[in-house]
């Protein structure tokens, strides 16, 4: 009975997500919103999945790798500055040996290797303490996110191009 309902809304959806990207290529769909957001922010990125093949019963058969889709639209308010809230890049970005750090951090967590300096845990830890404390302080007045919304496709079907638009127009 579970299956049953699960298959009929999945079948619902689909319809309804096709419906969509057909009213957005007939340049029919219309925004929901009564005014355009003051900032817009889409993240896009793309990845690998494994998948197996379905209604194959319990236990994973045909294992393969697949494609993955995900977009990710944000909407925040508005804040005006009279002047360049940051006019200079940050101190971090103006020391050399911190850059280097951040870049070998980076590169562990991404799995490109890199040493194992990067997690050396000597009075620098304890500075960077003390100077998160100080930006708190110092922070400046930072738009609020109004809306965020994820869009995620394990495979590419026709819509997929015109997903994350759709999203933004109809949160």
């Amino acid at each position: 009975m579970f299956w049953l309902s699960t298959e009929r809304l999945g079948k619902e959806r689909a319809a309804e997500r096709d419906r969509a990207a057909a009213g957005m290529e007939a340049r029919k769909l219309r925004s929901s919103y009564k005014e355009p957001p003051a900032v817009a922010v889409v993240m896009l990125d793309a990845g690998k999945a494994q998948f197996r093949q379905e209604d194959a019963g319990p236990g994973v058969h045909e294992p393969r790798w697949g494609d993955t889709k995900v977009a990710c639209l944000q909407t925040y308010s508005d804040v005006e500055y009279k002047q360049d809230p940051q006019p200079e890049p940050p101190e971090a970005f103006l020391d050399p040996a911190r850059v280097e750090r951040l870049c070998r951090e980076m590169e562990r967590v991404r799995g490109a290797g890199g040493d194992k300096q990067a997690e050396d845990k000597t009075p620098e830890k304890s500075r960077r303490k003390k100077e998160k404390k100080n930006e708190k302080k110092h922070r400046r007045k930072r738009p609020e996110r109004l809306v965020r919304t994820v869009v995620a496709m394990a495979a590419a079907p026709a819509a997929a191009p015109t997903a994350p638009s759709r999203e933004a127009i109809h949160p």
